[in-house]
């Protein structure tokens, strides 16, 4: 697993001092909250399962896909110049 597009994505927001909110409005509500929170999450992220799941823990990362960064990056482009 490659997790070049999330290192990428983080240092961007990092710089652009951008927030989960902006990334939401970026994106045009393509993806949830929820999938931005993962996006920004380290490898080693994991929580605690609860309920009736068999698993001790899950992981809280989601990798970003290759079209998913590209939109991110048209997007952005239209948010920083509109």
């Amino acid at each position: 697993m490659t997790t070049r597009n999330n290192d990428n994505f983080k240092r961007i927001c990092a710089a652009l001092e951008l927030r989960r909110n902006d990334v939401f409005e970026i994106l045009q509500e393509q993806y949830s909250k929820n999938q931005i929170d993962g996006w920004l999450r380290g490898v080693d992220s994991l929580k605690p399962s609860t309920g009736n799941s068999r698993a001790t823990v899950r992981p809280l990362f989601r990798p970003m896909s290759d079209t998913q960064f590209d939109e991110f990056c048209e997007g952005l482009v239209d948010w920083l110049t509109g």
